[in-house]
């Protein structure tokens, strides 16, 4: 490649960076919003890919500048091995990306060869999506993302291995490389323990109302700084979650914490107000939150849950009046 045509890259792809940044970061809150709404926990992160390295990758004359497709990167790490089908189920759903390849690196290895493993999608924004991006496009081609998935092991491999192998100057041996994939075997029991681990806590009959009371009793430190008795959360969580019917923990989580990202400012005010208020005692448990929410939702069913549950109306009415949707006895 001549000089100048490294430098037209250069002064081609700095008038680019700023959209295939933004391309990125539109695949990354879309996908962690449509993560949240299906009560999916994982983190997404996003980057455009440096002038140095696409520079780099274009080196060869037989390949373009518009062939190179993870000009925006966008990594997608989950918690748990087994919520791995679910987030990439999004990427692969055509009514939310356009998705023009998927390489799941595990295949490629086969059961004989050890390495870098993740599922990499390569997706094109709609003309809709690009327009809701909200500023004028620059780009002279398609706008491309790839899209890494991960486990948090993965993530962790990938990041010392990149590092280690490929941003050093010097080529490593053939014993120096192997030792370091031979990393990646340790990331492959890590992940199935763990999942075993998830496994076995998800089908102890108490997990759903304990990891319920752990959501509240979180998202109410965030808003007050205070703990909380957690006797009275189960007491709550015990008799109102049957109001959420058959939805997974994972989703009323989620809505949750919707709830409280909406409401938040109110929600702290609310909680201000009643901390010298010793009658309004139950206002300042974690399990309100759970009233609220469904308050929000639909107060009547609440009320006739309460009822069932044999709590006193005197104390819903208590708690409606602070969150300013009254129930009438």
């Amino acid at each position: 490649m001549s000089v100048s045509g490294t430098e037209g890259i250069w002064r081609r792809y700095a008038e680019e960076f700023s959209a295939w940044k933004r391309v990125g970061e539109f695949v990354r809150d879309k996908l962690a919003k449509e993560a949240a709404d299906r009560g999916l926990p994982c983190s997404v992160i996003s980057r455009p890919k440096d002038v140095d390295s696409l520079v780099l990758k274009v080196l060869d004359p037989r390949r373009s500048i518009d062939e190179v497709h993870d000009k925006a990167g966008v990594r997608a790490t989950v918690e748990y091995p087994g919520d791995l089908d679910a987030l990439c189920d999004i990427l692969r759903d055509p009514k939310l990306f356009d998705l023009r390849k998927e390489d799941n690196k595990a295949h490629r290895l086969g059961d004989d060869k050890i390495g870098y493993l993740g599922i990499h999608f390569d997706i094109v924004l709609s003309v809709e999506d690009w327009s809701a991006c909200g500023e004028e496009s620059v780009l002279e081609g398609e706008p491309w993302c790839e899209v890494q998935v991960h486990t948090g092991s993965q993530t962790l491999f990938a990041d010392a291995s990149h590092a280690l192998l490929y941003k050093t100057a010097l080529d490593a041996p053939v014993d120096i490389r192997r030792a370091i994939n031979r990393l990646s075997v340790l990331s492959e029991i890590f992940d199935h323990e763990l999942g075993r681990a998830r496994d076995a806590i998800l089908n102890q009959p108490d997990y759903p109302i304990a990891a319920l009371m752990f959501e509240l009793e979180r998202l109410f430190l965030r808003l007050t700084g205070l703990q909380g008795d957690a006797e009275v959360t189960r007491t709550l969580v015990e008799a109102l979650a049957p109001l959420y019917g058959d939805v997974s923990v994972q989703r009323i989580q989620a809505r949750l914490e919707r709830f409280v990202s909406t409401k938040e400012p109110d929600l702290q005010w609310l909680y201000r107000r009643h901390r010298e208020r010793p009658a309004d005692a139950l206002v300042l448990q974690p399990g309100s939150l759970m009233v609220f929410e469904r308050l929000n939702e639909d107060r009547f069913a609440l009320k006739d849950r309460w009822l069932e549950a044999g709590f006193p109306i005197v104390v819903l009415e208590t708690l409606a009046a602070s969150y300013g949707l009254p129930i009438t006895s």
